[in-house]
């Protein structure tokens, strides 16, 4: 990699890459990613023709109906004998623990201890809960301090994900027994799980609000005052409308200028986006680094099909299937719980302000003084911030040689 020439910061693309947690673009000079669905073609017979960029074809699936059937072949045709899963404790990753228990291949489930960490105790308790009455091997895996600069000095791309942390220490001990891993990403893009998916649909049946916020397009704050978000939420009295989890993501930018007009174009756009430059790099990123296959069953092109043909916000579909299995049922009605940890978890008090003094002398340019100093008089609020500055500077240090 001492080859590649990183591309000169700009204050662009720090904004953008703390308002999403990635940067879409190549941070090395005359590099480009690709975009989701499109193929690279190369022509080996002729090595110095230009590769052609192609559009992936997904339209052309097998008519089946039946989810259920749909992950059942999906986890067949990606079996391995003894295989291990990343389980969060959340939904998605106990559906695929469960079908290969299933299958009778004894899964060995893997989880991050977030035991310690206020309002995340959950993730622990219902990942045993599960493992311990279905009669799975279960390893929970803890992460330090020193931990960090392991990661660090292995960060093959910045994410400002606390995810990618926690994955990595746990790719780690996983490759230590296994070559290959399950993983349960992309169902709550195919079957819109995330929270922000409940502010577009309601957004999306709200036609006086939609030219509201059309005509106000590229004049309205980012971040609305908490005023202006209590008003907007008077439009349902029971539901809680989360606006705010809608301005995160950039859907908030597309939707105003009607490029999505139904769930379909809203999964196509998490699948474009989020999907790809966040999830997806996180997994990659956290396997590879030690040389584990990571393989996800719900990223099959028949179940993408079928979730396009019938978009429902909230996993509607996977736990109607699920919901009468007496181990699945208690996670598939907790509460949706983010996987991620608070910032400054593994540091002790002295390091986080070292750090925090760090990414400011570091990165000052690309963030307002207003700005910092809210980050530094609530750090705690502003946790996924501090994390993204943390791994960008991290980062940087790297391919500069810093220490």
């Amino acid at each position: 990699r001492n080859y590649l020439k990183v591309n000169s910061t700009s204050h662009q693309d720090v904004r953008k890459y703390l308002s999403l947690k990635y940067a879409k673009k190549s941070i090395f000079k005359d590099i480009f990613r690709l975009s989701a669905r499109k193929i690279l073609v190369l022509n080996l017979n002729d090595c110095d023709k230009e590769p052609e960029v192609k559009e992936y074809d997904n339209k052309q699936c097998f008519g089946k109906i039946d989810l259920n059937l749909l992950l059942q072949e999906s986890v067949k045709e990606q079996i391995h004998q003894s295989p291990a899963v990343f389980f969060s404790g959340g939904m998605d990753s106990a559906i695929i623990l469960y079908l290969l228990h299933e299958l009778n291949l004894k899964p060995i489930a893997y989880t991050y201890d977030s035991s310690k960490f206020k309002g995340l105790e959950d993730d622990v308790k219902y990942a045993k809960d599960f493992c311990k009455k279905l009669g799975i091997e279960h390893h929970l895996i803890k992460a330090t301090a020193s931990d960090w600069d392991d990661f660090c000095s292995n960060l093959d791309y910045p994410i400002g994900d606390s995810a990618l942390f926690l994955q990595w220490v746990v790719a780690r001990e996983v490759r230590k027994k296994h070559t290959v891993v399950f993983s349960g990403i992309g169902a709550d893009e195919l079957f819109l799980g995330y929270n922000r998916h409940k502010a577009v649909g309601f957004y999306l049946n709200q036609p006086f609000l939609r030219k509201l916020m059309a005509l106000f397009s590229y004049t309205l704050p980012r971040n609305l005052p908490w005023g202006w978000v209590k008003a907007i939420k008077v439009f349902r009295k029971k539901r809680l409308f989360l606006f705010h989890e809608l301005q995160k993501s950039e859907v908030f930018d597309t939707i105003q200028e009607t490029k999505i007009e139904s769930l379909p174009d809203v999964i196509e756009h998490e699948i474009q986006n989020y999907l790809v430059f966040d999830g997806l790099s996180v997994n990659d990123q956290a396997c590879m680094a030690h040389n584990l296959e990571c393989r996800q069953p719900f990223l099959n092109k028949q179940i993408l099909e079928f979730a396009l043909k019938q978009p429902e916000i909230g996993k509607k579909l996977l736990k109607s299937i699920f919901n009468e299995n007496s181990a699945l049922k208690p996670i598939l009605n907790r509460k949706k719980q983010g996987y991620g940890v608070p910032f400054g978890a593994f540091f002790e008090e002295e390091r986080v302000t070292n750090i925090m003094n760090e990414c400011y002398l570091n990165l000052k340019n690309f963030v307002t003084e207003s700005e910092w100093k809210r980050l530094f008089d609530f750090p705690k609020k502003y946790s996924n911030e501090w994390w993204s500055l943390l791994i960008l500077k991290s980062y940087l240090d790297k391919v500069n040689g810093n220490k």
